[in-house]
């Protein structure tokens, strides 16, 4: 069953991308999504999913080793290796 509550509100999102200092692109890019789906995230037109935001929950509280973290997007994505240690600008 689904439910209707966002487990991460676009807030929950801003914040964290600004905290980490990633770009819409590069947030986007390590859950294998582009800037303008996280663009509709930040707007609030589509809910942000589970998976998603559990991956940047996971990050954000230190669960998830940035190293492995570029270790494995290097390997599945090279798009957004290309973005590794990408800042906002």
């Amino acid at each position: 069953m689904e439910s209707d509550e966002a487990i991460m509100t676009k807030e929950d999102l801003r914040k964290f991308l600004e905290k980490h200092s990633f770009s819409q692109q590069f947030g986007g890019a390590i859950v294998g999504r582009d800037a303008r789906q996280v663009r509709y995230w930040l707007s609030g037109t589509h809910k942000i999913p589970m998976p998603v935001a559990l991956i940047y929950m996971a990050y954000d509280q230190g669960q998830l080793e940035p190293r492995w973290l570029a270790k494995t997007i290097q390997k599945l994505n090279p798009k957004a290796a290309a973005l590794m240690g990408h800042k906002k600008q």
